[in-house]
């Protein structure tokens, strides 16, 4: 807890990661635990498409899943698109 004059504070520290931290965690998990991690993000993350320039949400029930030995992304299959982020000209 942080005091600062008569106001009383409570701040949680966050711990951001190096990079060589990060990357001894990364190269830890196998890809179930690297999907298991993205499914927890999923809320956080976002496809770009630069054709028509607008990000799609990811897929509410199954944001990724394996496609073979590789990771795939799910976007909302319900045409559901979040407004352009730039405007076409």
């Amino acid at each position: 807890m942080l005091i600062y004059g008569m106001v009383s504070l409570n701040i949680k520290l966050i711990h951001t990661m190096d990079t060589k931290e990060l990357l001894n965690t990364y190269n830890k998990l196998s890809n179930e635990d690297l999907i298991n991690l993205l499914e927890m993000a999923s809320e956080r993350i976002f496809v770009w498409n630069p054709n028509d320039r607008t990000c799609y949400e990811l897929d509410k029930d199954i944001p990724c899943c394996f496609n073979g030995t590789q990771i795939q992304i799910n976007i909302a299959e319900d045409g559901m698109m979040l407004k352009p982020m730039v405007t076409k000209e």
